[in-house]
């Protein structure tokens, strides 16, 4: 009996294990995401007031990841970036608050940006995102839309992250493009 009671705690730390180097990946993916990430789009989308301090108007502890502001048209550009959280809904619902409480903003392109983590067995946290968000958009009359980019693969060096950095900004130029389109 204590051999069986052995191997499963040995099983138990191996799991934990796995876990921990799980959530170190994500955390360091979702650092250096959000670092390159803001740096390109203030490189690139120059006609952009790219900010990570939060929403553009106070709105307490909340803040979304990277803040894009357009002036002509007027609206924003949210960014969140989903590591490993699996209730990622939560980010939708604060544009949307955002958008019920302060009725005089322009309009919001809320991105949502998924690590691997959700590429295999953590869907469903994406899957709620996604239909809170079409739920979010109809009762916003489309003030608020909704776009998501998924990454499969865990970049391993700079290189990598530099071509999925690269990859997420002309998503969002294009996600930007067609916005835009609808505004005007």
């Amino acid at each position: 009996m204590d051999d069986q009671r052995e191997k499963q705690f040995e099983d138990w730390g191996a799991k934990q294990r796995k876990k921990d180097k799980v959530r170190e990946r994500t955390k360091e993916w979702r650092t250096t995401i959000i670092t390159e990430l803001f740096a390109m789009l203030k490189a690139r989308l120059t006609r952009f007031q790219w900010s990570t301090e939060g929403w553009p108007a106070s709105q307490g502890r909340q803040r979304v990841d990277i803040l894009g502001e357009s002036k002509v048209p007027r609206y924003f550009v949210f960014i969140e970036i989903e590591a490993d959280r699996v209730g990622c809904a939560r980010n939708i619902v604060k544009a949307w608050m955002y958008i019920e409480q302060n009725t005089d903003s322009g309009p919001v392109l809320l991105v949502s940006i998924f690590s691997p983590f959700f590429a295999s067995k953590n869907r469903s946290g994406k899957e709620e995102a996604f239909f809170v968000a079409a739920k979010a958009q109809k009762d916003t009359n489309q003030k608020l839309t909704y776009k998501y980019i998924e990454n499969d693969e865990w970049p391993v060096n700079s290189a990598q992250y530099a071509t999925v950095v690269s990859n997420m900004v002309a998503q969002i130029d294009d996600f930007i493009t067609g916005y835009e389109r609808l505004l005007s």
